[in-house]
């Protein structure tokens, strides 16, 4: 099954990109199309979902959101594209945020997400999700003068969520990139950047 991927964005739609990996280009839904320029590597955490007439792949800028999207395929009545939509809409500290406080009208900002299913995601979510994101990986140095941690700080995020986001950054070797790209980056490593609209037909 397929976890991962590294490769070069070679086309992208409003909810999948095409990543070519060896020679091979593999269309993955995404809950925002990772911003990088072109010929430059991505690296995508990948869920892999197989039926008897489709092989459909959805990746993720960190292992966390992945995994998360994974829970959420478990809530009854919420498919993959609702899933994305969850992702794409709310980030991981304001889905949990509505779960502990059952916040419907909070989950009901996702399209396609009515009441019924909102209630469901209150339930089923309950003691599953932190509002803090998991450090999957060893942190890395920063740099006395990148003007990168400021700068999320300023936008209300955490040490733990910096370090994440600097983390996943080395990780894409990413973290030379200019300041506004490694922002953007960073938004969605953090769950804050735009998603894809959600539709009734899933993948």
């Amino acid at each position: 099954m397929i976890r991962r991927l590294r490769g070069v964005i070679v086309g992208a739609a409003e909810d999948h990109v095409v990543l070519e990996v060896g020679g091979v280009g593999y269309r993955v839904f995404v809950p925002a199309v990772p911003a990088a320029d072109p010929g430059e590597e991505t690296v995508l955490h990948v869920s892999t979902l197989v039926r008897e007439d489709a092989f459909h792949l959805f990746g993720f800028a960190s292992a966390v959101d992945r995994d998360l999207f994974e829970i959420l395929l478990e809530v009854p009545g919420v498919g993959a594209r609702t899933a994305l939509a969850v992702l794409g809409t709310l980030s991981r500290r304001e889905l949990a945020d509505a779960v502990a406080r059952q916040d419907v009208s909070a989950l009901k900002r996702v399209p396609g997400v009515g009441s019924r299913t909102a209630q469901r995601l209150v339930v089923d979510l309950a003691g599953r999700i932190a509002p803090e994101p998991v450090e999957l990986a060893q942190p890395v140095a920063v740099r006395p003068d990148d003007p990168l941690p400021l700068a999320l700080a300023r936008l209300g995020f955490r040490r733990t969520e910096i370090q994440n986001a600097l983390t996943h950054l080395a990780e894409a070797g990413r973290q030379d990139a200019p300041l506004e790209e490694r922002i953007r980056t960073s938004l969605q490593i953090l769950g804050g950047g735009p998603g894809p609209r959600a539709s009734e037909e899933e993948p």
